[in-house]
């Protein structure tokens, strides 16, 4: 916060030692992709001191539009919106011989878990068949790729890798128009590929 009257003496806030304890990414039609942090830090602490220039970011977000989701190897057109949540449930730790007892010591890393939710409008049944006979049905693979500008070179691909679907809740229109699925995942690990021209603002 620029201080009022002028001078340097400006004032800052500086979270320190921090970690990451969840991300949430979504996308939906007609959107943007954004990405939500829930961060956790060992102290914050005051610092009067130069702001630092900021410059607006002048180029293209990524989108939904031109962006494709493969479900277990086939490709779906018909997606209306996706959210991957990232949790590595961290625990807060205040040991015993710690010498500042109003600052965490430590932020321990507990087991990661990643669901991933999707809203798509089924083409075939290889989604139910799959809820159905879960227990002998393989593990599957889920691709979500989205693009800026609609080029194959600025895109962020994620890899959800060997999926299993807990849930696939669905309503029968009563107009009889189009039926949506909304897909609960549990996902064991995730892969990111980001390709951008402009190598600077990654």
């Amino acid at each position: 916060m620029e201080n009022p009257d002028g001078s340097s003496d400006n004032w800052g806030r500086y979270a320190l030692g921090c970690k990451v304890d969840t991300c949430t990414i979504k996308g939906e039609e007609e959107g943007a992709m954004t990405a939500t942090l829930d961060v956790i830090a060992k102290k914050a602490v005051d610092s009067s001191t130069t702001l630092v220039a900021t410059t607006p970011e002048t180029g293209d977000v990524y989108t939904f539009a031109g962006g494709t989701v493969t479900f277990a190897g086939s490709g779906l057109a018909e997606v209306t919106d996706f959210e991957i949540t990232i949790n590595n449930n961290l625990k807060p730790k205040f040991y015993w011989n710690t010498t500042n007892t109003k600052y965490l010591t430590d932020l321990v890393e507990a087991k990661r878990e990643i669901t991933a939710k999707m809203t798509v409008l089924p083409k075939d049944k290889s989604f139910f068949t799959r809820l159905l006979s879960a227990k002998g049905t393989a593990a599957f693979d889920v691709v979500i790729k989205a693009t800026k500008d609609q080029t194959a070179t600025h895109y962020i691909q994620y890899t959800l890798n060997n999926c299993y679907l807990k849930t696939a809740p669905h309503n029968l229109s009563e107009d009889d128009v189009e039926v949506t699925a909304e897909l609960d995942m549990v996902v064991e690990y995730i892969g990111v590929e980001i390709v951008d021209e402009q190598g600077s603002i990654l």
